[in-house]
């Protein structure tokens, strides 16, 4: 989620100087990322990323973008290739896979169990509670199904599910007619935005992304500015007072 917020910064900013810092702190990120032999988080950056691509609009924005990727690439295939193969292993480990899909399974029996209440909230709770209903691939107890849309339903029930979904989805739709009046500049940093809420939303498949309280507090705010309905106020109003003054310019000229 964190490294689309320089690269968005790298591609808006008109400084040489803010370029270097923020490429920079870019590529630190990535090796960040590198170090947690994620694959699931790769996966939601790489998703992300091209959203991220496409939402830039301008092609000169898009090929700085392909530069910073470039730029990440370049020092994680030199310098790290072992690690890289560590997480290439990491991902094509079929127990891993098995385990994580069986703490989805595991998941999906409490919900049919308890569909409306769940089985409440917080991690010692689902240790114990899930505990009957575990099955035989995931392989230890979690306290939690390693998915965080399967987590709310499991520990708070459907209805709890459904409303977090509606929320995301309903402040994404505010986020997206933001960056519609927005000016070309400021979709980069509207892009970065929504690309680290697509990051952390399909994360949250495979981890308990979006109820991890550092994470989802980072995600909420970030989401709350994207969709906040002055941003669109004032992008409306210093359209309309460019237009104005354009029109009095003309007005004057004549």
């Amino acid at each position: 989620m964190a490294i689309f917020i320089p690269i968005g910064l790298f591609v808006e900013s008109s400084s040489p100087l803010a370029k270097v810092l923020y490429l920079t702190e870019a590529v630190l990120i990535s090796l960040a990322l590198l170090f947690t032999y994620s694959a699931g988080s790769w996966l939601a950056a790489s998703v992300a990323a091209v959203i991220f691509l496409v939402l830039l609009g301008g092609m000169g924005y898009r090929a700085q973008f392909l530069i910073c990727l470039s730029a990440a690439a370049i020092v994680v295939l030199i310098g790290f290739s072992s690690h890289l193969n560590l997480l290439l292993q990491h991902a094509s480990d079929p127990v891993e896979l098995s385990s994580r899909v069986g703490a989805w399974q595991t998941g999906l029996r409490v919900i049919s169990a308890f569909p409306l209440t769940g089985i409440g909230l917080g991690g010692l709770a689902y240790l114990v509670n899930a505990a009957p209903y575990m099955v035989p691939e995931q392989l230890i107890l979690l306290a939690h199904p390693h998915n965080s849309y399967l987590e709310w339903a499991a520990m708070a029930g459907l209805p709890v599910l459904f409303v977090f979904v509606a929320i995301l989805v309903l402040n994404m739709r505010w986020a997206l007619h933001n960056w519609i009046v927005a000016d070309p500049r400021s979709r980069c940093l509207f892009a970065a935005g929504l690309a680290a809420i697509i990051a952390l939303s399909f994360n949250s498949f495979s981890v308990n992304a979006w109820t991890l309280p550092p994470l989802s507090a980072i995600g909420w705010v970030i989401l709350g500015i994207l969709s906040s309905p002055l941003l669109s106020k004032s992008q409306v109003g210093h359209t309309t007072e460019g237009k104005h003054d354009k029109e009095l310019a003309s007005a004057k000229a004549g």
